[in-house]
């Protein structure tokens, strides 16, 4: 296995604080300005269409991007693992936060004429966004742990763009995604450091089931409905790829066994 980077950025590292102070930062202005349903309508449908961002917004799907950590299996156990304690964590938030606040989503506040929805209608539980809390959760704990420019830069942009999908598809404020982000990150964070105090989940033994789980996730991937039928020829790519990677780091375990 490659080298592994188990502990948490000092916090005066950009990869500690960056991701929330700049989201916290936006929604404040935000909030203040109260610009956050002009925002929406100036963003929304803006630019794009159906076909694009269905795809964009079908990655920070829960089920899309716990199978998309894959490639990981049998090579960086501290990612796995991060990932797995970051993700309960975050669904503590988004649940937490959705039953606290009950904020009401675009749908249920606009005219059918001020918005453009691609994929379901939703009305309720907006804050935070939970496919930008999940891209955001995921994408923190690889840029945490591997702490590469050339790979954060790309990730983080990858989840500005899922994150903003959620605008761009009529499903969420922009400060719900900003809260994803915020939330998202801090979970992140939250993984990699019960990782550090939890050692036995980086074993070959928990990470064999959690290969296992990630195979099963991503047979289930090939026809589940993420409500973006648009995307369902790309999810069934990233579903069978996803699922060779997967099969492929099971059997690298198997063979460290028994070595």
């Amino acid at each position: 296995m490659t080298s592994e980077n188990q502990s948490l950025p000092p916090a005066k590292s950009p990869w500690f604080w960056g991701v929330p102070v700049l989201a916290s930062a936006m929604a404040i202005l935000l909030w203040v300005t109260q610009t956050n349903q002009a925002l929406f309508i100036l963003l929304n449908g803006a630019v794009g269409g159906e076909i694009l961002w269905s795809h964009v917004t079908l990655l920070g799907d829960a089920l899309v991007a716990l199978v998309l950590l894959s490639p990981f299996v049998g090579r960086r156990p501290e990612i796995l693992w991060s990932a797995l304690l970051a993700t309960l964590l975050a669904v503590l938030w988004v649940h937490g936060m959705k039953e606290l606040l009950q904020v009401l989503r675009p749908a249920a506040v606009l005219e059918a004429s001020e918005i453009v929805i691609i994929g379901p209608t939703h009305r309720l539980s907006a804050f935070p966004s939970g496919h930008s809390t999940t891209i955001f959760t995921l994408v923190g704990v690889v840029v945490v742990c591997l702490r590469q420019s050339s790979w954060a830069i790309g990730l983080l942009t990858l989840a500005a763009l899922v994150a903003l999908s959620r605008v761009m598809v009529g499903a969420h404020w922009p400060l719900d995604i900003l809260g994803g982000a915020f939330g998202g990150w801090l979970a992140a964070l939250g993984g990699v450091w019960l990782n550090q105090r939890m050692p036995w989940g980086r074993g070959r033994i928990v990470q064999g089931l959690i290969g296992l789980f990630l195979a099963v996730a991503a047979v289930w991937l090939f026809q589940f409905d993420t409500g973006y039928s648009l995307a369902m020829g790309f999810q069934r790519v990233l579903a069978g790829l996803c699922l060779g990677f997967s099969v492929w780091g099971l059997w690298r375990l198997i063979r460290q066994c028994k070595d």
